[in-house]
């Protein structure tokens, strides 16, 4: 396991919502389901 970021790549198809903006969340996986060790990414995004 590494505490480091891991590169990759990804594509998201979704249907384009009522709002402007929105979030992206990546959340940390978390083997041990200890709350102390949850963690995550907000990608804050605008939808055209």
């Amino acid at each position: 396991m590494t505490e480091d970021f891991v590169p990759f790549t990804a594509t998201i198809k979704f249907i384009k919502p009522s709002t402007k903006q929105g979030n992206i969340v990546l959340h940390k996986a978390n083997a041990s389901d200890l709350e102390d060790k949850d963690d995550s990414l907000v990608v804050p995004v605008t939808f055209y």
